[in-house]
């Protein structure tokens, strides 16, 4: 296994390792996982299945994590016209959100399955700051590994923990 967050904790890096080597050996996953927050066959599937629960349909504003497999979601709550929040990779600057809306794909002449991908949303979505940002009503995480009481492992960087941190400190969500 390689990844720069190793290390921290044993139990959890084994963990991941088994998760992504099942991945693998399923071909359930959509290119190497190992390192990532992987991205796996049916992403889309249970993109859809999430715009069916009422936490969703209520929701005006989704804070969703920038990694591959969440880019069904992103495209769905762009779809649906909700606006959505996505951290920028490694929370480098005080910016360390964008906002994007249909509208503003739209402006920017991309679709809205483009504007979806991260690559593209970090391009057209506007930096903001935590005072600038609507609160939050739905947060779509990805993880390696999740129990069935709702515990979740992600790659081992914590930058998960640490957005919806600084969401609850700023009282965004």
């Amino acid at each position: 296994m390689t990844s720069e967050w190793l290390g921290r904790d044993a139990p959890k890096d084994s963990l991941r390792q088994h998760i992504w080597s099942l991945l693998v050996e399923r071909a359930a996953a959509v290119g190497d996982p190992s390192g990532h927050i992987p991205n796996f066959v049916d992403a889309d599937a249970a993109a859809e299945r999430l715009t069916g629960m009422p936490g969703w349909l209520d929701a005006r504003v989704v804070k969703c994590n920038p990694d591959a497999a969440q880019a069904p979601v992103r495209e769905r709550a762009l779809r649906a016209g909700k606006a959505v929040y996505m951290a920028v990779p490694r929370l480098l600057n005080e910016r360390c959100f964008v906002a994007l809306t249909r509208e503003r794909a739209e402006a920017a002449g991309v679709s809205l399955a483009d504007a979806a991908t991260h690559q593209v949303a970090l391009k057209i979505g506007q930096p903001v700051v935590f005072d600038e940002m609507q609160p939050v009503d739905i947060v779509v995480v990805g993880c390696v590994a999740v129990t069935s009481g709702g515990g979740r492992t992600g790659k081992g960087a914590g930058f998960a923990d640490i957005e919806l941190g600084l969401l609850r400190h700023f009282k965004r969500v």
